[in-house]
């Protein structure tokens, strides 16, 4: 079996370069500490919570389901002025209690709380979508960088460029390791971007689409049985391009949007509205909400467990090593 010896791994002290990204409403306990105790970089996210105290209990239950390294991951939601909102900074502060190994952030620079963080003895992993702010994130002391592209689930970033593209211009201008986030699915995926010389990767998508996930039975077996041209964006019109699977509720903002092409946040707000989506994966309704998705899904075939997907991931990046090996030859 493959060994692996990366920035992120004695970074985060895990044997793996994997990380379960942020997963609005999806990134729990269970999630995250099976996806720790199969050696990778399992993730709680802040999102899911609507206070620090419900925060607090999810890192003490993680903590009762494994014995590894995890994280946080805190979306920097803006506030009033330089302020995050009243609720982001409450979970920073319970981060800086609590003492994960690592935060990861993402949305706004974090900037104004990354001294806070590093005090507390707290690596930053900040997500970026394009190489310019993989730059600033260097510049304002995050630890790492994580660079997804147009072909990513959730908030794409503006520019839309590939996530390849962004890799390799952000490996240009940064000094500080950066990982991969962005439809890497399996051992091939996950090959290229070591080779490209990524720390690691992230996954949202194919760890959404596990056992041990709490995403809802009807909606794995949607992704399960779609392919990549079953995703698009929405929100666009407001600049905060999301990247969605294609149903019937995405196909309503995309309409709204080709009549108001500049809505005001208000009036575009009641079709995109988090408690929508998180009501309707809750019945099992996969028409009804904005579920983000990255083109990755169309290599989603399977539902394994947290622990097989690596696994996988692991044997089939040592096959394609092995392959390159016999196809390459060094002088």
């Amino acid at each position: 079996m493959m060994q692996f010896d990366t920035p992120f791994t004695r970074m985060l002290g895990v044997r793996y370069p994997i990380m379960l990204g942020g997963l609005r409403g999806h990134g729990r306990a269970e999630l995250a500490a099976a996806v720790s105790n199969a050696g990778g970089f399992g993730v709680i996210t802040a999102g899911c919570f609507s206070s620090g105290a419900e925060l607090r209990a999810e890192i003490e239950k993680t903590r009762s389901l494994t014995h590894q390294p995890f994280g946080v991951n805190i979306s920097m939601n803006p506030g009033v002025g330089s302020d995050y909102g009243a609720l982001t900074n409450e979970f920073v502060n319970v981060v800086c209690e609590e003492k994960p190994v690592a935060v990861e952030t993402s949305g706004r620079s974090p900037e104004g709380i990354i001294d806070q963080l590093h005090a507390a003895g707290i690596k930053v992993i900040h997500k970026v979508p394009s190489a310019r702010f993989a730059a600033k994130a260097e510049r304002v002391g995050a630890d790492m960088v994580s660079c997804i592209g147009y072909e990513s689930g959730g908030h794409t970033g503006n520019d839309l460029v590939a996530g390849q593209i962004v890799l390799q211009h952000a490996l240009e201008l940064v000094h500080i390791p950066v990982i991969c986030a962005g439809s890497v699915v399996d051992g091939k995926g996950f090959l290229a971007a070591l080779a490209m010389g990524c720390a690691g990767v992230t996954m949202g998508t194919r760890f959404l689409i596990s056992k041990e996930s709490p995403a809802h039975p009807d909606y794995k077996a949607w992704a399960v049985s779609h392919a990549e041209t079953d995703t698009m964006l929405v929100q666009r019109s407001i600049r905060n391009p999301l990247r969605v699977i294609k149903n019937d509720q995405a196909m309503r903002v995309a309409g709204y949007e080709a009549v108001n092409p500049a809505p005001k946040i208000e009036q575009i707000m009641p079709l995109i509205t988090g408690k929508r989506t998180d009501a309707a994966m809750a019945a099992g309704d996969v028409e009804g909400g904005l579920y983000s998705c990255g083109q990755g899904i169309g290599l989603i075939h399977d539902i394994p467990s947290c622990a097989e997907i690596i696994q996988n991931i692991v044997s089939t990046a040592q096959e394609c090593y092995r392959n390159m090996e016999r196809m390459i030859t060094v002088d």
